[in-house]
């Protein structure tokens, strides 16, 4: 952004202090709607099942998403790259998260939007579930049908 408008790049640490306030700014001072899908993951967590988000952002961006829509204390880790120092970008990153969990991984389900991520998972041994959007559906829906596939796993 700094070269579009013309003005000289700060240091990368700076860069990087003033991205992270930033994000913690538009968290803190917007009003999201909590997803319905909250409650299907709160759902899960009663029954015992552990629950943890394996995602390609950051994890302390994670972190504070999920403190925003109050489903911070439902899962065990929130997984980012920079927590098992693996990008989301292979087999490797599932296969950290299960040596850090001490998974079997049969015992476990994935749900993600990435047929890629799917097809990563399963090489591991996990079974996955992926969330396809029908033509017109809200992402939110999808996601809530896919919760439905894990249901039926259970």
């Amino acid at each position: 952004m700094c070269d579009a408008v013309g003005v000289p790049r700060p240091p990368d640490s700076e860069a990087e202090r003033i991205a992270d306030g930033a994000f913690a700014h538009v968290l803190d001072h917007v009003n999201i709607k909590v997803p319905r899908i909250v409650n299907a993951l709160r759902d899960f967590s009663r029954r015992g099942l552990k629950l943890h988000v394996a995602s390609g952002d950051r994890h302390d961006d994670l972190v504070r998403y999920l403190q925003t829509i109050g489903a911070s204390t439902l899962f065990q880790r929130v997984y980012g790259p920079d927590l098992i120092d693996v990008w989301k970008s292979g087999v490797e990153y599932y296969r950290a998260i299960l040596a850090d969990t001490s998974t079997d991984p049969e015992a476990a389900v994935v749900v993600d939007d990435s047929e890629r991520a799917i097809g990563w998972a399963g090489e591991c041994g996990l079974r996955g579930v992926l969330v396809h959007r029908r033509e017109g559906e809200a992402f939110e829906d999808a996601v809530l049908r896919a919760f439905d596939e894990v249901e039926a796993m259970l």
